[in-house]
């Protein structure tokens, strides 16, 4: 499936608008445990279990690095400490690429008709 497809899947699904584009909101709709720390953001399932680890930071900064984190949840069923360095690479091309359509769903900007650049960065305040 389409990096694109994945999240139109979940915009469909889940997010209804802009106001559902938020960490508390997906996390709770998901499951998944929330652990905020001063050194990195990542994703890990433990005991069945689905954990997002995000960095401290502003919030924009965590957005972006719970929907990169999100990605690698959604498309990602490997261990990348036991990955080759390229495979790696290619995996967080793919998240980096979900965290971007996550960020700004087309679902979202097609429904709100937000034909413009100028459109699309004030409906998402980007």
């Amino acid at each position: 499936m389409k990096i694109a497809e994945v999240v139109n899947d979940i915009t469909e699904n889940v997010v209804f608008d802009k106001y559902d584009l938020n960490i508390d909101y997906l996390s709770t709709a998901y499951g998944i445990l929330i652990h905020y720390n001063e050194v990195t953001s990542l994703y890990m399932k433990k005991r069945n279990k689905d954990i997002i680890s995000i960095k401290k930071d502003t919030k924009i900064n965590m957005w972006k690095s719970f929907t990169h984190e999100l990605g690698h949840m959604f498309l990602h069923y490997t261990n990348q400490r036991c990955s080759h360095p390229m495979f790696n690479e290619k995996q967080e091309a793919e998240a980096e690429t979900f965290s971007l359509l996550m960020r700004m769903p087309e679902r979202i900007i097609v429904d709100n008709k937000l034909w413009t650049v100028d459109q699309v960065i004030h409906y998402f305040k980007v």
